[in-house]
C-alpha cells in the first residue's frame, strides 16, 4: 500500500451515520434427514464454537453403521485370503510349479477383492460420517436464534433443513457513507491513488447516543468501488471490538474520525 501523509483534520470532526452489521451470520443446517430428539439451547443464548445444539435419532444410523462395518470386515477377510493365494501362486510360478492360467486367476481375484474392500471401507466411512452428523455442533461462537424445528419433528437437508441461525457479535462491522469527493478535498487529498491508504490512518469513535461512546475504536477496512449516484458518497466499512455485545446488527450509530486533537472514549483514554 502506498504511503501518504496524515490528513490535516478540521477542528470540528464530522459525524457519519453508520449501521452495525454482523461479520459472521451462519445458518445451521441438517446434514442428514431424520427426527430431532433433543435441542440443547435456549433462544438468544450465547453458544460457544463446538457446543452441542441438536441431536437426531441415532437408531437407523447406528444400524447402518453396524451393517457397513460387517461388510467391510468380510471384504477385508476375503482380500487377505486373496492376497495369500496370490503370494502362494507367485512363489510356485517362480519355481515352475503352477500354470500361468492359475497364477493369472489369482492375480485377478486379488484385484477384485482389493476393489471390493476399498468400496466397503468407503461405505463404512460414509456411515461413520452420517452417525457423527446425528449431533449438530455450533460452527462459530455467537448468539443463537430460536430453533426452527421442534423436538420430534422430521428435519430435511438443504434449504428446508435450516435448524437455527448463529450471529457472531464480536467483532462487528459498521457500514457508513463518506461524501465523495468533497471529503477528499476536506482531507487535503489530491492524489486519488492514495485514497485507500487513508483507511490505515483513521480511527473512528463510535457514538451510541449523545455522550455515550463505545469503549473501542472502529478501524476502517475497505471502501466501496462505486460512488452512489443518489448521495454522491462512498460506502466505507469499519471493524470494531464488541466483547460486551453492546452493538447489535441493525443498530444505528454515529461515527467521529479521531484526529490528533479529538476526544477519545473515556475508558480508552485511561488505558
Amino acid at each position: 500500500m502506498l504511503a501518504c501523509p496524515l490528513p490535516a483534520w478540521p477542528e470540528e470532526q464530522p459525524l457519519y451515520t453508520g449501521y452495525v452489521e454482523a461479520v459472521n451470520r451462519v445458518d445451521i443446517s441438517a446434514q442428514i434427514e431424520g427426527v430431532v430428539t433433543a435441542i440443547h439451547f435456549d433462544p438468544g443464548e450465547t453458544v460457544a464454537e463446538g457446543a452441542l445444539l441438536f441431536t437426531f435419532d441415532k437408531a437407523e444410523f447406528s444400524q447402518r453403521l453396524r451393517a457397513a462395518r460387517a461388510v467391510a470386515q468380510k471384504a477385508e477377510a476375503i482380500l487377505e485370503d486373496a492376497r495369500k493365494e496370490h503370494d502362494r501362486n507367485l512363489i510356485l510360478k517362480e519355481r515352475g510349479n503352477v500354470s500361468d492360467t492359475r497364477y493369472f486367476k489369482s492375480k485377478v481375484a486379488l484385484s477384485v477383492a482389493s476393489a471390493a474392500a476399498t468400496e466397503a471401507n468407503s461405505r463404512l466411512e460414509a456411515a461413520q460420517i452420517d452417525m457423527r452428523r446425528t449431533e449438530v455442533h455450533a460452527p462459530i461462537s455467537g448468539i443463537i436464534s430460536k430453533p426452527l424445528v421442534s423436538r420430534g419433528s422430521f428435519a430435511e437437508t438443504g434449504r428446508k433443513g435450516v435448524l437455527a441461525t448463529i450471529v457472531q457479535l464480536d467483532p462487528v462491522r459498521i457500514a457508513y457513507e463518506i461524501p465523495y469527493p468533497a471529503r477528499l478535498v476536506e482531507l487535503g487529498v489530491t492524489d486519488l491513488s492514495t485514497i485507500d491508504a487513508y483507511a490505515d490512518t483513521v480511527d473512528l469513535v463510535v457514538q451510541l447516543a449523545p455522550g455515550w461512546d463505545h469503549p473501542a475504536l472502529a478501524e476502517p477496512t475497505h471502501l466501496s468501488a462505486d460512488v452512489s449516484r443518489e448521495t454522491r458518497s462512498l460506502t466505507a466499512w469499519a471493524i470494531v471490538a464488541n466483547p460486551t455485545h453492546t452493538l447489535r446488527p441493525g443498530m444505528q450509530v454515529s461515527l467521529r474520525p479521531l484526529g490528533p486533537e479529538a476526544t477519545r472514549p473515556e475508558t480508552m483514554a485511561n488505558e
